[in-house]
Order: C-alpha cells, then sequence, then structure tokens
C-alpha cells in the first residue's frame, strides 16, 4: 500500500486527524519528497516521461516538447504536483496539433494567475502592516485566509512570525 500526506503525519496524530495504529501499520517505509514547487530544475525531465505515458494511454502523436514550453512548465508552482503537471500535459497534448507541445498549448488553471504573483515578500509584508492577524492579512493582498494560511506554509512562514508581529504591536505606543 502506498500512502501520501501533505502534512507531517505526526502532527496529524496529535491533532487526531490520523489514528496512531494506522501510522505505525503503514510507516513501514517512509520516502520523503519535497513538493514539485522546490525542484523545478527536475520538471522538464518529468515533463518528458510523462508525455511517454501519455501518448501511450490515449494513442497521441505528440512527440516533444519544445524548450520554450519546458521553460513555461516550470513558471508554475504545482500545488497538485506530479496529478497536477500530468494534467497539464494531458490537456496540452490533446491540444497540440502538431508533434510538438509549444507554449501555446499549455494552460495553467485560472487560480495561477492570481496566485502565482504572491511572493514570500509580500505575505511577510502583509503580516507586519496588519499587525499578525491573519485575515486582515489575507484581505490585504487579496486572497482568502485558506489560501493566505497555504501560501504562508509554501514559503515557509511559520506561527512564530506571526507571533512576533502581534507582540510587536502591542509595544508599539500611538
Amino acid at each position: 500500500m502506498i500512502a501520501a500526506v501533505k502534512s507531517d503525519p505526526r502532527e496529524l496524530i496529535e491533532e487526531g486527524k490520523l489514528r496512531e495504529d494506522l501510522y505505525y501499520r503503514i510507516s513501514a517505509l517512509q520516502i520523503d519528497l519535497p513538493p514539485l514547487f522546490d525542484r523545478k530544475e527536475i520538471i522538464p525531465q518529468l515533463a518528458e516521461l510523462l508525455l511517454a505515458q501519455v501518448k501511450i494511454k490515449f494513442g497521441l502523436d505528440v512527440v516533444r516538447i519544445s524548450p520554450e514550453a519546458k521553460a513555461k512548465l516550470k513558471e508554475y508552482d504545482y500545488p497538485g504536483n506530479i496529478r497536477e503537471l500530468h494534467n497539464i500535459l494531458i490537456l496540452a497534448a490533446a491540444l497540440a496539433d502538431e508533434k510538438e507541445i509549444t507554449p501555446k498549448h499549455i494552460e495553467f488553471p485560472l487560480l495561477y494567475t492570481s496566485l502565482k504573483t504572491v511572493s514570500r515578500g509580500q505575505l511577510l509584508e502583509a503580516l507586519s502592516v496588519n499587525h499578525g492577524n491573519i485575515a486582515q492579512a489575507a484581505a490585504y493582498i487579496g486572497l482568502k485566509r485558506t489560501t493566505f494560511y497555504s501560501k504562508m506554509e509554501r514559503h515557509k512562514i511559520g506561527r512564530d512570525y506571526v507571533k512576533a508581529c502581534r507582540k510587536l504591536s502591542y509595544n508599539v505606543e500611538p
């Protein structure tokens, strides 16, 4: 059996979201893989491997991915990891009217345009300006609170930073 989780299983056990006995049954061999957005350098090779699978599964004539399309594939963060890259390649291969996937065939999900532009610095600034209030910080940069949390996690912004922002706001004199 193969199982995958986005969070640390030990934290899930502490939060009561994962049964401890189940964890020990499935954790005989653990392989920690960083998310795809942390390994962008492998995306071109991975895309070629996935394209080979897509060609066989769907009987498509697409032969290769252009260098420009590979560069475009590296621009996206892939919150759905390899599954999302796979789905993007299925669509690109279906749209390709030649034997090559080019940038015009690659379509990222609609949310990409709004989420892509949020940098770590913008998140830190929003938290600082809003004194660690996550709801206000999210609104400050136009995100939902839940999306803001996931961006914090992606950019490795911990609760300690939020607490520090809150603490600083209490020490500021009017």
